[in-house]
């Protein structure tokens, strides 16, 4: 879905910076605090990708319901 390429393509940036800030840390290039940065901006990228899919996942069930496709149910699974 376009959820997931989008997802998939920040992601995957942010796997490379942080490999790339990895490298510079241990060949003593950056500071500790140029490495946190880097590792928080990685896991930022992933929050951001999985909040994009879900928010991607409910418009497509809330279409589906709009549309006759889908029953709604309450918290137990019951149709309502």
């Amino acid at each position: 879905t376009l959820a997931d390429q989008v997802g998939d393509a920040g992601a995957n940036q942010s796997e490379d910076l942080l490999r790339i800030a990895r490298v510079a840390w241990d060949e003593g290039e950056i500071s500790i605090v140029e490495l946190l940065d880097a590792t928080d901006a990685h896991l930022e990228s992933h929050l951001m990708s999985t909040d994009i899919r879900a928010d991607a996942w409910r418009a497509w069930f809330q279409l589906e319901r709009a549309v006759g496709g889908l029953a709604e149910t309450n918290e137990r699974g019951e149709e309502r």
